[in-house]
């Protein structure tokens, strides 16, 4: 082989490489892009089924009665007070009924108002509610809130934002005005997290002492999950039912908030696998419930009021989360009995016919 020829094949030895090489590039770099496309999907289908998992717990966990049915649950508490004598607080228990609970005494929207008469001072500084204003602010708040919401901002200005009295009873304004508004209405959203403010605070100031101020700071803690994130609303499902356990604590037949602890428990007993581990990314120790522990307060809160569909329907699925179909059927077929008030109930009642007819053997 002449040194050309030589020299000839050498060259197309090294072009012959280069070109394996070539080839071997090409197909690595397509491989690295099947794999980088592969892993953008299974990134995209990751980020799908935790956004989904996340849902999950966040209703779940956050299942709480949302904003409107908390509503609806101070307005049956409310119209059960006032509808005979039985009444579910001690004067002996909390320092005053007039200021704890609505009821019956309340003037009509026409009955002139009380003057509000606070404790005064040399420099105007308030210096706390007196019995005289907070009853005046008790029926103001339920004759004309947004009137009462106006007036109790100026003596929150005045050095009001260390009066516990005065703090529920803002948290209590803020509440009854939001009522006024649709759900999506941000003015809604803006009332409910200002009322929480306000009620946390007093629960705060007033160390968790008094009844009233207890209740209220859950109603509107339990509000407020509707609005926030799934991070803020796990924690403050942990803060509700802390201040649940707290206001039980003090009157155990307290039928409303009975309830509420029951509908947590329900919501965290049922939690799966999976979304307690999602759980346990925001908490080390994610929340703990069982349907026994939900059962105890519907069927506490069920000797208390009775008839109460919404409570049956919850005691029912207890039983059946428990595989009791004869107690279950007892409390759809006592759900059955009652006549429905509004769309809610008739929901209820049709979902208790279905449940009956596959658990009543």
């Amino acid at each position: 082989m002449s040194e050309s020829s030589s020299s000839f094949w050498k060259t197309l030895g090294i072009v012959s490489i280069t070109g394996g090489g070539v080839a071997l590039l090409i197909w690595q770099t397509n491989q690295i892009r099947r794999m980088r496309e592969d892993g953008d999907r299974l990134r995209e289908e990751l980020k799908m089924v935790h956004e989904e998992l996340m849902d999950r717990v966040e209703r779940r966990l956050g299942a709480v009665p949302s904003g409107d049915q908390l509503e609806r649950l101070t307005r049956i508490t409310s119209g059960f007070l006032q509808s005979g004598p039985q009444s579910i607080c001690s004067d002996d228990m909390y320092d005053d009924a007039n200021e704890d609970w609505y009821n019956s005494s309340l003037p009509s929207a026409s009955t002139p108002q009380f003057d509000i008469v606070l404790p005064s001072s040399s420099s105007g500084d308030h210096k706390g509610l007196n019995q005289v204003a907070m009853e005046a602010l008790d029926k103001m708040i339920e004759e004309n809130a947004h009137k009462a919401y106006e007036e109790m901002k100026k003596m929150y200005a005045e050095g009001g934002s260390k009066d516990a009295e005065l703090l529920w009873r803002m948290g209590k304004a803020c509440h009854s005005i939001a009522n006024d508004y649709d759900r999506k209405n941000p003015k809604k959203k803006e009332l409910i997290l200002e009322g929480r403010g306000y009620a946390q605070s007093a629960a705060t100031i007033n160390d968790n002492k008094k009844f009233i101020i207890l209740k209220w700071a859950a109603i509107l803690t339990g509000s407020a999950t509707d609005y926030v994130g799934t991070k803020e609303k796990i924690e403050q499902g942990n803060v509700f039912k802390s201040y649940l356990d707290k206001a039980l604590a003090m009157d155990a037949k307290e039928y409303s908030l009975l309830h509420m602890r029951g509908r947590y428990a329900f919501s965290v007993a049922n939690l799966s696998w999976l979304e307690r581990k999602a759980a346990a990314a925001f908490f080390a120790t994610p929340p703990e419930a069982t349907i026994d522990e939900a059962l105890r307060d519907f069927l506490a809160a069920n000797d208390v009021r009775k008839g109460w569909i919404e409570n049956l329907m919850y005691i029912a699925r207890c039983y059946i989360a428990k595989k009791d179909s004869k107690n279950a059927s007892i409390y759809l077929a006592e759900a059955l009995k009652v006549d429905p008030t509004d769309d809610s109930e008739k929901e209820l009642l049709e979902e208790a016919k279905g449940l009956l007819k596959k658990h009543g053997g």
